[in-house]
């Protein structure tokens, strides 16, 4: 894995390139920028911070964003397909029509996030997750995926909203 410096990696997606799969950027700290339709499959994000980012429809299948902190991120449309997000926290986010499908989201924490219609399926139980004033209005969830989080004044998939809930 090449690790990159943010220097390199704005300069290079500046200059057009959009392929940084298997990059190693643990621990980075980025702020204002446009990396929409960036591909970072297999990156290692571990502990990045990224802030005011948009990578919207980037491509994060399997990436390592454990730890990590998204600060005012929009990350709609983006495949986080079997990527590892334990431990994340995610803040004033959009993560509309993001693919999860199979990522482990354990320990996650999400404030003021909207997932409308994000996709879940095949997410491990999210046990130990929190999701505090977020949409999930249309997510796709099946069977007990949302067992074990904590939801604080949450809209579900269904449109109710829940407040103060562990979910069993």
């Amino acid at each position: 894995m090449k690790n990159m410096t943010v220097e390199e990696l704005s300069g290079r997606y500046a200059a057009g390139e959009r392929d940084f799969a298997g990059i190693g950027l643990s621990y980075i700290s980025l702020q204002g920028t446009n990396l929409s339709g960036i591909n970072l499959s297999g990156a290692d994000l571990y502990a990045a911070h990224l802030k005011d980012i948009n990578l919207s429809g980037a491509n994060l299948h399997s990436a390592n964003m454990a730890d990590i902190l998204l600060e005012e991120v929009e990350l709609n449309d983006a495949n986080l397909s079997g990527a590892n997000l334990n431990g994340a926290t995610v803040r004033n986010s959009s993560l509309k029509q993001v693919n999860f499908e199979g990522a482990n989201l354990t320990e996650v924490c999400m404030d003021t996030v909207d997932l409308e219609g994000a996709n879940l399926r095949r997410v491990p139980p999210l046990d130990e997750s929190s999701f505090y004033r977020c949409n999930l209005r249309y997510v796709l969830v099946e069977g007990d995926s949302l067992n074990g989080c904590y939801l604080s004044s949450t809209i579900m998939p269904n449109g109710d909203t829940i407040t103060n809930v562990l979910a069993e």
